[in-house]
């Protein structure tokens, strides 16, 4: 068995577990971390997710704003786009939104965070399932652990999304 093979039954594995806990890649997508209408992935996965005519307008804007983003979050509905700044996404285990710029048809708008900063989780869901396989079992692992002890809990859950409460959740479960 080679190490890639080896690589791929622990990421399997890994995710099949994930599945029991309900965190999994949305159907029909090789990529992404869908919630509601919308779909969060990197940007190095946009030549897959976008039309060249998005593309176009994204790299244009970006160019004159002198904007850079690491994240994409399409809206399946409408095809709004949102651009966003996480400086620290292959840095951290959770990291925070620095900004963002959503792309209207017509226009377009650069809005800072707040200081209670949104954070991402379960980032091996925006990448493909082809990245690097040791950055994504990382990533699934620190998933599997956090979310094993935290289980299904909706009121938890709506409120991890935000730096601070993740930060002491994080200490008061010894996490």
């Amino acid at each position: 068995m080679t190490s890639q093979q080896c690589n791929c039954i622990n990421i399997d594995s890994i995710e099949s577990s994930l599945n029991k806990l309900g965190i999994k890649r949305p159907k029909g997508f090789h990529v992404g971390k869908k919630v509601g209408d919308n779909l969060w992935f990197h940007k190095m996965s946009m030549s897959t997710m976008l039309t060249d005519e998005e593309i176009r307008r994204v790299h244009s804007i970006c160019e004159t704003q002198k904007f850079e983003f690491d994240v994409v979050r399409l809206s399946l509905k409408s095809r709004q786009l949102c651009l966003i700044e996480c400086p620290e996404f292959f840095d951290i285990e959770e990291p925070a939104i620095e900004r963002s710029l959503v792309i209207n048809e017509q226009d377009f708008k650069i809005t800072n965070s707040s200081k209670n900063k949104m954070i991402y989780h379960h980032k091996w869901q925006m990448l493909p399932r082809n990245y690097d396989t040791e950055y994504l079992i990382k990533s699934m692992q620190r998933s599997l652990k956090w979310k094993s002890i935290l289980g299904v809990d909706r009121a938890i859950s709506s409120r991890i999304g935000r730096q601070q409460f993740w930060e002491q959740w994080l200490k008061d479960n010894n996490v």
